[in-house]
């Protein structure tokens, strides 16, 4: 008799493990989605990807530039979790003095909305060396978009004031 219940003893804790084993991976969180990260403003995570370099936007109507508008084949920008990030410009881009430059390597930071980007390697390009601003975040069902309030990246794409002024870059990333 003691071993029999010794016996349905050991079976009902080899039981009783397996299905805790079976609960714990079932209730694994999911990753949440580039949207869901974004929704509270600009934080580390909302950034960390990699976007689409789409062009100028213009800061006051969201409207791209027509003539400055690389959607269809756009460059990219890679924010790590390290607070490093990659620039590429976009194919469309012919400025040598923009394409030279390709990729640029640098530093990024997130404080209260607030972005921070340091150019570390092939900076020579940019505008600055350093951007300090609070992009607009759009959060869509579709896409992310992040439109900085100025040219960083590609400033030298134009000559034209009236880009360089009303104009800022925006990126987007899947909202997924």
């Amino acid at each position: 008799m003691k071993k029999i219940s010794l016996a349905l003893a050991i079976a009902g804790l080899g039981a009783a493990a397996l299905m805790c084993a079976c609960t714990d991976s079932g209730t694994s969180a999911k990753k949440p989605t580039k949207a869901q990260e974004c929704a509270n403003g600009l934080t580390t995570e909302c950034l960390i990807g990699t976007w689409n370099v789409n062009g100028f936007a213009n800061r006051t109507t969201g409207e791209m530039n027509p003539t400055i508008d690389y959607s269809a084949n756009p460059g990219k920008l890679t924010f790590d979790e390290n607070g490093k990030y990659e620039f590429s410009v976009p194919a469309g881009v012919t400025n040598p003095s923009v394409t030279a430059c390709n990729p640029v390597y640098g530093t990024y930071s997130v404080d209260a909305g607030s972005l921070t980007l340091k150019g570390t390697v092939r900076n020579e390009c940019l505008a600055k060396n350093t951007y300090v601003g609070t992009p607009k975040l759009e959060v869509g069902d579709a896409t992310v978009k992040l439109t900085l309030d100025t040219l960083y990246f590609m400033f030298n794409v134009t000559d034209e004031s009236a880009n360089r002024v009303g104009f800022g870059e925006t990126f987007s990333i899947s909202a997924q």
